[in-house]
């Protein structure tokens, strides 16, 4: 093998090795940087006639955690799924609205127990049946709307 090649086969090596060396540099400046992931050197060896004739770069690839990926689509689709989960509970919190409301279905239900106790007292009146007549009609109504 003449000394050319010997001395071109030695600076492909040197040359793969700089650039292995500036990728590691990257990797150790940036472990801090957020999102940055580390990079390795894809390297093949350089064949001629059969004999090796130096090494080559062929690929600098990112290297990523396969479970970490999953991870972070899971608990994406997770976000999504509570997501809907509480746009569903508020509507229906504002459906039934806030118990201290006067047209919250709790006040209704409040209305009617007390138009009973009303009526309950003194069978009677005609404004006491009206009014509990009317306050489950006026229930019936709310939930009629959900």
């Amino acid at each position: 093998m003449p000394l050319s090649a010997i001395l071109n086969t030695a600076l492909t090596g040197l040359n793969v090795a700089q650039a292995a060396l500036d990728v590691t540099s990257q990797n150790i400046s940036n472990v801090n940087t957020p999102g940055y992931t580390r990079e390795t050197v894809q390297q093949e060896p350089l064949v001629t006639a059969g004999q090796g004739t130096g090494v080559a770069i062929t690929n600098i690839q990112s290297v990523t955690d396969q479970f970490l990926q999953g991870e972070l689509q899971s608990s994406a689709a997770s976000t999504g799924q509570y997501n809907a989960m509480n746009e569903i509970q508020n509507e229906l919190q504002n459906a039934i609205g806030d118990p201290a409301q006067q047209d919250s279905i709790a006040s209704a239900i409040n209305q009617i127990f007390s138009s009973i106790t009303e009526l309950a007292a003194d069978t009677t009146q005609q404004t006491s049946r009206s009014s509990t007549i009317n306050a489950i009609q006026s229930f019936r109504n709310q939930i009629g709307s959900l």
